[in-house]
C-alpha cells in the first residue's frame, strides 16, 4: 500500500524542487534525496517515459497529499466527464478540504491543513468535516471553529503562507469564513512549480 510523505521536506528533496515555493525548503541546501544512500545516483542518463510518468505521479501525491488509489480514483471519476480532462482533473483535486485550507491561507501547510480537518475543526456550510478526503462544492461556505481563530498556530500560519489567494476562493479573514466559488481551471492554479499534470494522467 502506498503511504503518504509526511514531512514537507522530505516530499520536496525526494522531488528535487521545492514543491511549495518555500525559499526555507530544504531542497534549496540539500541537492540529494532523503536517506543514507541520498546522494547516490542523482545525475543519471536520459529518463525513460515511464520513469517521467513516475516522477510526475510522486510529485503530484506529495504535493495534494494523497495516497495512489486516491488520485487513481479521483482520474477515473474526472476521465469520464465532458470537457477538458486536463482542467476537470485539476478541478477535482482543487476542491480536496485540506487544499482549499492552504489556498485560503487558514494552513501553512498542506499537512497543518489535515491536521485541523482531522481534528475537527473545520466547519463546512456550517457542519464538521473531519474527513480529509472531501470534496468542496462550487458555493461551499468554509471556516474553522471559534477556539481556532484566535489560535496562535492559526494566526502565525496565515502570516506565514506566501501564496496569493486564487479567484476562484473568496477570502473573509477577519471572520475566517472562506468560499470555493468554482472548480478551476489548470491556468487557475498557483502552483510553485511544473507539476507536469500530462504525465501524471498518462500515469494512471
Amino acid at each position: 500500500m502506498s503511504t503518504i510523505v509526511t514531512s514537507k521536506d522530505k516530499a520536496s528533496r525526494r522531488a528535487g524542487v521545492s514543491l511549495w515555493g518555500n525559499p526555507k525548503d530544504a531542497v534549496h541546501k540539500k541537492k540529494y534525496r532523503p536517506g543514507q544512500h541520498g546522494g547516490q545516483g542523482m545525475h543519471r542518463s536520459k529518463q525513460s517515459e515511464f520513469a517521467k510518468q513516475f516522477k510526475a505521479q510522486k510529485n503530484a501525491r506529495a504535493y495534494y497529499c494523497i495516497r495512489l488509489k486516491q488520485l487513481k480514483n479521483i482520474y477515473k471519476k474526472t476521465s469520464s466527464l465532458s470537457g477538458n480532462k486536463v482542467n476537470n482533473f485539476i478541478g477535482m483535486l482543487e476542491s480536496l478540504l485540506p487544499v482549499f485550507l492552504v489556498r485560503a491561507k487558514i494552513a501553512s501547510t498542506i499537512y497543518f491543513a489535515r491536521q485541523l480537518v482531522s481534528h475537527g475543526h473545520v466547519l463546512v456550510n456550517n457542519k464538521r468535516v473531519d474527513i480529509n478526503y472531501y470534496f468542496l462544492k462550487p458555493n461551499d461556505e468554509v471556516t474553522i471553529k471559534d477556539k481556532m481563530k484566535s489560535s496562535s498556530v492559526v494566526t502565525e500560519s496565515m502570516k506565514e503562507l506566501r501564496i496569493d489567494i486564487p479567484e476562484y476562493i473568496s477570502v473573509d479573514q477577519e471572520t475566517f469564513k472562506s468560499v470555493f466559488l468554482h472548480r478551476p481551471s489548470h491556468d487557475e492554479v498557483p502552483y510553485a512549480m511544473d507539476m507536469n499534470i500530462n504525465l501524471v494522467m498518462e500515469s494512471m
